[in-house]
């Protein structure tokens, strides 16, 4: 993907995080001493990026909207979804400062006006609008902080990695749409074994670097462990090894390390495909 996103997500994966903070990240909170003394943008964008059990956060939805509306597939016909999500931004910020509640205008404008180009839609410039409205809430908010770069490796609340794993759409990450990571990651290397496609190259890479991040960021050392064997096949298949063993045993397993954590995950492998018999090298 050219342009912004493409900068956005090439910076991200050097410095150890991306624009929605799927990984790592830098120092927190460059010239912040903490949240802000405003409660009225702390309970905002607390609410609004999940913090902090990260189950049906709302930022999700707007992500997932986004990628939606991008989607080559089946983006929407029409506005309304994106309007009704639009709004749904509006007032999760309606009592916040003024700051934020324009850089919440920001995203929203994008989302009514983005459908009509529909697939053509500009996505670098709705990760400009994001990564606005994350830096408004940060340090307010743990996944908003990781979102707009600044969060502070081995400190990443296990929370929100695993949902960044198992929930949340890929739309900003280097997937970029609304699928979840760990389908992305069944995708390549098989929930069951089979033969990694070697035109999946660049994927693995880029798979290998998220889960290589994520690891290195998480405050669970359990969930660290876990990510780095989901990573194992990838990194094989870097160096030449196309025999995936399947990621069934080690999605189980970091789920229930995520679990573990506080982040519940009931079923690691939903909506992953068991069955890799159509599938192949390239």
């Amino acid at each position: 993907m050219a342009g912004t996103l493409a900068v956005l997500t090439a910076a991200a994966l050097i410095s150890g995080c991306d624009p929605v903070g799927a990984t790592g990240g830098s120092d927190a909170g460059a010239g912040s001493t903490g949240p802000s003394t405003d409660p009225s943008r702390t309970a905002a964008c607390t609410r609004f990026f999940g913090d902090a059990d990260y189950h049906e956060a709302p930022a999700w939805r707007v992500l997932e909207g986004a990628a939606a509306i991008t989607s080559t597939d089946d983006g929407p016909s029409d506005g309304s979804p994106a309007t009704a999500v639009a709004s749904g931004v509006e007032t999760a910020f309606a009592d916040a400062p003024e700051d934020t509640r324009e850089a919440a205008a920001d995203v929203a404008t994008w989302l009514r006006t983005a459908p009509a180009p529909g697939e053509h839609a500009d996505l670098d410039a709705f990760a400009v609008t994001w990564q606005g409205l994350a830096e408004s809430c940060t340090p307010d908010s743990a996944a908003a902080t990781w979102a707009a770069g600044h969060g502070q490796q081995g400190a990443k609340p296990a929370a929100l990695v695993c949902a960044e794993v198992f929930t949340a759409p890929s739309t900003l990450s280097v997937f970029a749409d609304r699928e979840q990571v760990a389908l992305h990651l069944t995708a390549i290397a098989g929930a069951s074994p089979q033969a990694v496609p070697t035109s999946a190259a660049t994927e693995v890479a880029e798979a290998s670097d998220l889960l290589t991040a994520q690891s290195v960021a998480v405050d669970d050392p359990a969930v660290a462990a876990a990510l780095r064997e989901v990573r194992t096949p990838f990194q094989d298949a870097l160096q030449g090894d196309l025999d995936s063993p399947g990621l069934h045993d080690p999605l189980t397993e970091l789920g229930a390390a995520c679990t573990a954590a506080g982040y519940d995950v009931p079923d690691p492998l939903a909506g992953t495909d068991p069955d890799p018999s159509d599938r192949g090298t390239a």
